[in-house]
């Protein structure tokens, strides 16, 4: 491999899905954390100091042909809040940010990349670490619900000026929020995780169906081992899955192994 270019931006990049390239630009969604140097002078006495800024959140499009910041949004977000999560399609982007469990969801337009524009849809209690396009136009997100102790997988439908809570299932749990250790099946609306369980400390797989209307549970079995390390995979109507063990059920029948 040949280095071909290196590009500076503020700030820090969450994950891999912060980073997007389309149509001759690279788009990258950071969290900045900034100070500022304040140089004082009292009489021959030379005085410095950091004055560190509040977190915020900044999109940059870069020019893949000449390596410069074409254009950018700095600093969009409510003062403090950190990025959670971004969900680049084409030329559109949905930024999650996130203070203390509540997620403010912004929209950027990025058709134009000379004149970007952006609305903030309103602010979702808890905050979706992941946030995807799922089956038939609906949005997809899976995170924190009332607390740190709650999971919450839940249902979007974009409104005229807002990203709206279609339906939702939470959970008291454990859970990783490691993007590929979900199982999500567009074609099958299916959407499957791995977790503790608080009530009885077992280790489990979920599965949920959604039927357009409801996240409905279809399947909840016991499983052994480190939640960010389960998979699983539908197949001819049966459901594969790894942990600790390997386990093959039918989601239609639960007892039937």
């Amino acid at each position: 491999l040949k280095v071909q270019d290196t590009y500076y931006v503020e700030g820090s990049i969450l994950n891999q899905y912060s980073l997007d390239e389309y149509d001759g630009f690279l788009r990258v969604v950071t969290t900045n954390v900034e100070s500022i140097l304040h140089e004082e002078t009292n009489g021959e006495t030379a005085h410095a100091y950091f004055e560190r800024l509040p977190n915020n959140a900044s999109l940059y499009c870069i020019s893949l042909s000449t390596g410069d910041i074409w254009s950018s949004v700095e600093r969009f977000a409510p003062d403090g809040e950190t990025v959670q999560s971004v969900r680049f399609d084409k030329d559109t982007a949905y930024v999650c940010t996130s203070l203390v469990l509540q997620d403010p969801v912004f929209f950027f337009d990025l058709s134009d990349v000379d004149n970007i524009t952006y609305k903030d849809t309103g602010t979702i209690p808890g905050y979706s670490m992941s946030l995807v396009d799922f089956a038939d136009g609906f949005l997809l997100g899976i995170g924190y619900g009332d607390d740190f102790n709650d999971l919450k997988i839940e249902i979007y439908r974009e409104g005229e000026n807002s990203i709206e809570s279609h339906c939702k299932y939470q959970r008291r749990c454990g859970f990783s929020p490691d993007y590929k250790s979900y199982y999500i099946d567009r074609e099958n609306r299916l959407i499957g995780l791995g977790l503790e369980d608080y009530n009885d400390g077992t280790s489990r797989y979920l599965l949920l169906f959604f039927d357009g209307y409801e996240l409905i549970p279809i399947m909840d079995v016991e499983l052994n081992g480190i939640n960010e390390y389960k998979r699983a995979v539908y197949i001819d109507e049966y459901l594969y899955m790894f942990g600790d063990s390997f386990r093959v059920m039918d989601p239609s029948n639960a007892n039937r192994k």
